[in-house]
C-alpha cells in the first residue's frame, strides 16, 4: 500500500455528477473505468495526495421516491438545475442500499480498476463508510431486523414519522429512522443500533469488504456513534429493551481493520467539538470544522487560539472552505475572503479538502439527490488562484517542513507563518478583515531575498517598505490582502 505524505491534500468527486459531466464531454456512455487517464493524471498534476469519490455505493430506490416528494428539496432542485426532471433525482448516496457499486457508476470491477490507477499515480483512493444507519430497503431491513433501534407499536402511534413500519412474516416491527440528535429523522434512513454486537460485527466485516476496492475511508456523522452521544440520542428506547453501551465502536472497528491494513486511512467526519476525541480512538484523520466557522464568522480570538494549537495535533485535522454539507465557498465566502480563507486554510498543518468544482469558482450547491448539475461559468480569478495555491501545496516545504508563526505587531487581524524545509521556505500573510491593517511583521534578509526570488508567489493587496533595525517591515494591508511565496 501507498504511504502517504504528512499534510496531504484530498479531493472529494461527487462522482455520478463528475461522471455524467465526463459522458456529455467525451460522447460516450462512461464507467468508472473508462473514463479517460488524462482525467486522473490531471489530478496528480494539481498535486493530490488522496482523491474521495464521494457516492459510488448503491443507492436506495425507496431513497430516490421520497426525494423525489419533498417539497423543500424540490426547490433546491429547481435553484440548481432549472431543467431538472424527476429522473434526475436519484436519492442520497447516504441512503446506501447495499455496498456495491451502483450500476450508474459501474461495477466493482471499475472501482478496482480505478484503485490501480490512482495508485500507479502515487493517489491514494478514499470511499465512504456509513454505518450509523442505512436505507429503507437494505436487505438487512428484512433479513436482520434486530440490527436497528426498535420502538413499540405504541411509540410508532405517538410519532409515526420517525419510525419505520416493517410487515415481517410473523410479526411487524418498528424501526426508527436515523438521525442527528440535533435535527429531525433522515426519513430515508433507519438507523443501526450500535450496543448491538452482532449489528457491530457485520459494520465491521463490511468495513473490511470496502478495504479491498480503497486505500481509506471517510465515515459518515462518526460522533453520532460514540457512546455517549448515541445514549444520549436513543436511551429512551435503549433502555427500554435492556440495551446497555459496549466498548467504543470505533476503538473495535480501527483496531479490526488495522490489523490486517496497517496503512489504512481512516477519517472522521465529526462535528460538535469532538474532533481531539475520534483521533483518541484511532481515526488517522478528523474533521476540524472549528476553523471553517470562526473564518466564516470571522472570529479573530478564535483564530488566534487555533493556531496557538501544537502543529503535530493541527496536522490530523481534516481543514476545508468547501465540501459536499457546506455552501459553496465563493457563495459562503465571497471572491475577495474566499481566497484569504483559503489560503489561511490550506497553508495550515493538516489534511487539506478541497471539493469538486471549488477551484473553478462553482458557487450552486446542488442537492446529492440530484444525478446532474448545471454548466456554471469558470471564475478565472479563483481558478488562478487555487492553481498558483496547489502548485505551492505540491512542494514538500508545505508537507514535511517545520511550521513557525511569523511575529506581526499592531494588527490583531493579520496573521503571518512560516513552513522551513532545507533551504526551502514558504511564507504566508493574510489580513482577515473587512478594515485595512497597519502593522510590523518580523522578516530577515534572507527571507526577504526569498521573497524577491520565489518560485511560486500570490500577492494581492500588501505594500511593505524597507526592513528596520530591528529586523521588522511596516505593511500596509487592504482588506482580506493575501500573501503567498514558495522560494
Amino acid at each position: 500500500m501507498l504511504k502517504g505524505r504528512l499534510n496531504p491534500t484530498l479531493y472529494e468527486i461527487n462522482t455520478l455528477t463528475w461522471l455524467n459531466k465526463l459522458r456529455e464531454a467525451y460522447g460516450a456512455d462512461l464507467t468508472l473505468s473508462k473514463v479517460p487517464y488524462d482525467e486522473w493524471h490531471r489530478l496528480k498534476d494539481l498535486g493530490f495526495d488522496y482523491v474521495w469519490l464521494m457516492g459510488v455505493w448503491k443507492r436506495s430506490r425507496k431513497s430516490a421516491e421520497i426525494a423525489r416528494g419533498i417539497e423543500a428539496l424540490k426547490a433546491q432542485y429547481q435553484f440548481a438545475l432549472p431543467n431538472w426532471q424527476l429522473e434526475d433525482v436519484v436519492g442520497s448516496p447516504y441512503a446506501i442500499q447495499s455496498y456495491e457499486v451502483d450500476p450508474m457508476i459501474g461495477a466493482s470491477e471499475d472501482l478496482k480498476a480505478v484503485k490501480k490507477v490512482l495508485n500507479e499515480l502515487g493517489i491514494r483512493l478514499i470511499l465512504d463508510y456509513v454505518p450509523n444507519h442505512v436505507a429503507l430497503d437494505h436487505p438487512w431491513v428484512f433479513e436482520h431486523p434486530e440490527y436497528f433501534v426498535q420502538a413499540d407499536a405504541e411509540e410508532f402511534r405517538r410519532e409515526p414519522s420517525n419510525y419505520l413500519k416493517v410487515d415481517l412474516d410473523s410479526k411487524t416491527v418498528y424501526i426508527a429512522h436515523g438521525r442527528d440528535p440535533y435535527f429531525p429523522p433522515w426519513t430515508d434512513t433507519v438507523q443501526i443500533n450500535i450496543f448491538n454486537e452482532e449489528a457491530r460485527d457485520a459494520l465491521i466485516k463490511t468495513l473490511r469488504s470496502i478495504s479491498e476496492y480503497c486505500d481509506g475511508v471517510r465515515c459518515d456523522v462518526a460522533m453520532l456513534l460514540l457512546n455517549d452521544v448515541f445514549q444520549r440520542t436513543w436511551g429512551y428506547l435503549l433502555s427500554k429493551r435492556g440495551w446497555e453501551a459496549k466498548e467504543e465502536f470505533w476503538l473495535q472497528a480501527i483496531s479490526e481493520i488495522k490489523k490486517v491494513k496497517p496503512d489504512f486511512t481512516m477519517i472522521a467526519e465529526v462535528y460538535w467539538g469532538l474532533e481531539d476525541c475520534m483521533l483518541n480512538l484511532g481515526f488517522d484523520y478528523a474533521y476540524d470544522k472549528s476553523l471553517y466557522d470562526n473564518l466564516l464568522y470571522e472570529q479573530i480570538d478564535n483564530l488566534r487560539r487555533i493556531l496557538s494549537i501544537d502543529p503535530e495535533k493541527q496536522s490530523r485535522y481534516v481543514r476545508f472552505t468547501e465540501n459536499h454539507d457546506e455552501l459553496r465557498a465563493a457563495t459562503a465566502f465571497g471572491r475577495e475572503r474566499l481566497m484569504a480563507a483559503s489560503l489561511i486554510t490550506y497553508t495550515l498543518p493538516s489534511m487539506r479538502l478541497l471539493h469538486h468544482g471549488q477551484i473553478e469558482g462553482r458557487r450552486i450547491r446542488a442537492p446529492l439527490q440530484l444525478r446532474r448539475i448545471a454548466d456554471e461559468p469558470v471564475d478565472t480569478e479563483i481558478q488562478q488562484f487555487y492553481t498558483t495555491l496547489l502548485t505551492a501545496l505540491k512542494d514538500d516545504t508545505l508537507h514535511s517542513g517545520k511550521w513557525m508563526l511569523v511575529e506581526v505587531e499592531g494588527a490583531q487581524t493579520v496573521f503571518s507563518w512560516l513552513w522551513e524545509l532545507g533551504a526551502s521556505r514558504a511564507f504566508v500573510c493574510v489580513n482577515y478583515s473587512p478594515r485595512e491593517a497597519v502593522c510590523s511583521i518580523k522578516l530577515d534578509e534572507r527571507l526577504i531575498k526569498d521573497i524577491s526570488n520565489a518560485r511560486v508567489s500570490w500577492k494581492r493587496g500588501i505594500h511593505v517598505n524597507e526592513l528596520d533595525a530591528r529586523g521588522y517591515v511596516k505593511a500596509q494591508l487592504e482588506p482580506y490582502a493575501l500573501w503567498l511565496t514558495l522560494a
